[in-house]
């Protein structure tokens, strides 16, 4: 299975994403970071839409640092848009809340800030 992860890259969300990878690799998921996987001359923003529609799922690491970015928002959106039957998934940072966008939809976990 693979897994686009979306998430802010402020300094202090970078050990929970450091985290989730390797949470994901034990249990033989591939969590995709765009960060890390460079593609020199690709622009990002094609980059992510290919990588993404790649992914089996969409999982939206949703920490205060990530709430308003327009980066995350847009990939947020990039993922309701999609043929992608589930919507995304949240792991959301006591108190974010999540976009407008999503309002409604499931979380996955809510963890404490």
């Amino acid at each position: 299975m693979d897994i686009f992860l979306s998430h802010s890259n402020h300094a202090d969300d970078l050990p929970l994403i450091n985290m989730l990878s390797l949470a994901f690799k034990v249990l033989g998921i591939n969590l995709h970071v765009v960060e890390r996987a460079p593609r020199p001359g690709k622009a990002i923003g094609e980059k992510i839409v290919q990588t993404m529609d790649a992914c089996d799922e969409v999982l939206v690491l949703y920490t205060n640092h990530a709430q308003g970015r327009q980066d995350v928002e847009a990939e947020i959106g990039l993922a309701k848009a999609s043929s992608r039957p589930a919507p995304p998934v949240f792991i959301t940072e006591f108190p974010a809340n999540k976009p407008a966008l999503v309002q409604g939809c499931e979380e996955g976990v809510r963890g404490r800030g």
